[in-house]
């Protein structure tokens, strides 16, 4: 191998290397997106059951009148 094939050879391990430390965290954060989305979906899920409850907590306070 020439001088020059080993230097492009090692400039492209270079770019490898530093494109995998690049898609490492991507990938990690792709995880903790994946939990946080999952979370959020249970949390819109309580929201929209909450209104109802309280609803129902109020009118059954109030004597059935909701006010």
């Amino acid at each position: 191998m020439t001088l020059e094939a080993a230097a492009a050879a090692a400039a492209i391990v270079k770019v490898a290397v530093a494109v995998g430390a690049v898609v490492a965290p991507a990938v990690a954060v792709g995880a903790v997106v994946a939990v946080a989305v999952a979370v959020g979906g249970a949390v819109l899920e309580a929201v929209a059951v909450a209104p109802a409850a309280v609803a129902g907590v109020v009118a059954g306070n109030s004597g059935g009148k909701v006010k």
